[in-house]
């Protein structure tokens, strides 16, 4: 069975977060932009699609409960707390890799619309790393991300 095959089998299902954290590329300093105990699914399905969520816990609550109507800095704080992206992905092998690619159609930040997201992929049993095939940008600075996931078992799992 070839890698790409074995990847895609393993990859279908439902990941929670075991952590996400960014690597600073000038100093090699690891941080968490969603916090320590930050949480998130990611569930790629058997048909090709992906979708990815990841919040940092205890954001703070709108002050009235309408979801388009929150204050100006409600809204600027609801998005430093939460990113979410899905769309169809691809795997490719290459020399760096097996590589996961997220075609990113629907996205919380507009700047991924319509791109690819590549990510490297280590698997080992129920547990996954991906690590982002190129740097972004995080508070001003350049990062490779590093996100750990262990496949969900139950429904309760989460």
């Amino acid at each position: 069975m070839s890698s790409i095959i074995e990847t895609r089998q393993n990859l279908v299902g439902t990941w929670i977060l075991v952590e996400y954290k960014v690597i600073h590329t000038e100093t090699d300093h690891a941080t968490h932009p969603l916090g320590p105990k930050a949480q998130g699914l990611l569930v790629y399905s058997a048909d090709g699609f992906m979708s990815a969520q990841l919040m940092q816990p205890e954001a703070p609550a709108f002050s009235i409960n309408d979801v388009q109507r929150g204050t100006q800095e409600e809204l600027s704080e609801a998005m430093k707390h939460y990113l979410g992206y899905c769309g169809r992905y691809n795997i490719q092998e290459t020399d760096e890799g097996i590589i996961v690619m997220h075609n990113v159609e629907l996205c919380s930040f507009p700047n991924w619309v319509g791109t690819q997201q590549g990510r490297l992929v280590t698997l080992n049993g129920n547990n996954m790393e991906l690590n982002t095939a190129n740097t972004y940008f995080v508070n001003g600075q350049k990062v490779r991300g590093s996100v750990k996931w262990v496949k969900a078992k139950l429904p309760g799992d989460f």
